[in-house]
């Protein structure tokens, strides 16, 4: 658990991004696209829940969370911003109610930043270790 520092909304960002190779098909922002520039504005049609869009990128046929949080931290503002990326479901879901629930006054706030290790065996017997992210109020 990292206590940390959220200065304002802009410091998240939670696209919806397709990789159907290079370049990048589609970003968006789960309700209009970024990309292509042609389309920017546009209505991207993405599902309107976190669970749903997982349920359609699961399939094949949509974009994947990429975030990134700009913070400071708590204990040592000084030292500067850091960038954390991630593309977790859970932490989309979490950071969307999060800039939902700010106000414009309700940021900078205090957060902490979770990092937690998992492990399951995949197929054939591999052993997968993998890192879950979240955050919570501080």
């Amino acid at each position: 658990m990292l206590p940390i520092v959220i200065e304002d909304p802009a410091s998240i960002t939670v696209w919806m991004v397709r990789r159907g190779g290079r370049p990048v098909e589609h970003i968006c922002d789960g309700g209009y696209r970024v990309v292509p520039a042609a389309k920017e504005g546009e209505l991207c049609g993405c599902p309107r829940t976190m669970a749903e869009r997982r349920a359609v990128a699961r399939s094949g046929l949509g974009p994947k969370p990429d975030i990134t949080v700009i913070f400071r931290l708590a204990d040592a503002p000084e030292v500067g911003r850091f960038a954390f990326r991630t593309s977790s479901w859970d932490l989309a879901g979490e950071l969307e109610r999060v800039v939902a629930a700010s106000s414009p006054t309700g940021l900078p706030g205090r957060f902490h930043l979770l990092l937690t290790t998992g492990e399951f065996v995949g197929k054939g017997g591999v052993r997968v270790r993998y890192a879950r992210s979240g955050i919570d109020s501080g």
